[in-house]
């Protein structure tokens, strides 16, 4: 029995040196297999990941660009002159909420960037042109803007606001790819209106600058050129504007410049000339008399 089981060692040895067995080589085999679906699995489900997320960071990264432009030009702008929708004209004043790209048209105190608009459009960018420059897009075609929607939102007694609603995905017809972001911001204007050109209302006769007894009033107005009303004036009053001109008080007439020639032109000009100490004062008005011709009156 002990040389038998010598003889069958011996024979075992043999055959290792020649190589491994059928049984051998197939479970060899298999467990390759096993561990290469294994990992082809692991690098598939990696690289579908980092793409993925690749898809969302470039869909934020642009999406963020939009928004941050928008406030920043926004907070740097005189006036929120107008959100719109189609061709600018001066009757088109509003964005409806069924449209999905809106246009903001910004007053800059900066002659070179005024006006400034920023636009969405149905081919997938955002574009924003300022003063005499060429339109630019804030956005490439690795993304494609869904919606830019603009609302002005005008708050009493503070600066107009402007709310921003812009949607993008991913330019990709893979599902493995698809990543869609939405934001929305408010922001408004941080700088005092002012202006560069005229300052002219959306139609006319139909807007009031102020009130008339508040709490919504303008303090002081200055002018350097003249001033032209189309209806009556009130002066100490805001009641009974009756006449072209009502005046609640008197009125002062102190001036110490030679008086004016008396002609078509100053007719119904009246002069106060103030005299010297001991000296009264002369008070005339430029009238016609029935010969036609122009003279100064005096009252007093």
């Amino acid at each position: 029995m002990r040389a038998d089981m010598i003889q069958y060692l011996k024979m075992f040895q043999k055959s290792r040196q020649g190589g491994f067995t059928l049984v051998e080589l197939v479970i060899y085999v298999g467990i390759f297999s096993i561990a290469s679906v294994f990992l082809t699995g692991t690098l598939i489900t990696t690289l579908r990941v980092q793409s993925k997320e690749l898809a969302n960071n470039e869909v934020m990264g642009q999406i963020t660009l939009v928004i941050q432009t928008v406030q920043r030009l926004v907070r740097d702008s005189s006036l929120i002159e107008k959100v719109y929708d189609g061709a600018e004209s001066p009757s088109n004043l509003t964005c409806p909420t069924s449209s999905q790209f809106c246009t903001v048209k910004l007053r800059m105190q900066d002659p070179a960037l005024d006006p400034t608009y920023i636009r969405g459009d149905a081919a997938g960018f955002v574009y924003v042109k300022q003063g005499a420059g060429d339109e630019v897009a804030l956005t490439n075609d690795r993304v494609v803007l869904d919606s830019l929607q603009f609302k002005k939102n005008d708050i009493a007694g503070g600066h107009a606001t402007l709310q921003v609603d812009s949607t993008m995905h991913y330019n990709s017809t893979s599902q493995q790819l698809a990543a869609t972001r939405s934001l929305r911001t408010v922001v408004g204007r941080v700088n005092a209106a002012v202006f560069d050109s005229n300052l002219l209302p959306g139609a006319d006769n139909s807007y009031d600058f102020g009130t008339a007894s508040g709490p919504q009033r303008w303090k002081e107005g200055h002018f350097a050129g003249n001033v032209t009303i189309g209806g009556n004036v009130g002066i100490g009053t805001t009641t009974d504007l009756d006449q072209i001109l009502t005046i609640n008080g008197g009125i002062t007439l102190r001036t110490t410049d030679g008086r004016p020639e008396c002609n078509s032109i100053s007719r119904g000009t009246f002069w106060v000339t103030q005299s010297a100490a001991g000296t009264k004062d002369d008070v005339e008005v430029c009238a016609k008399n029935a010969a036609d011709a122009y003279d100064w009156r005096t009252i007093y």
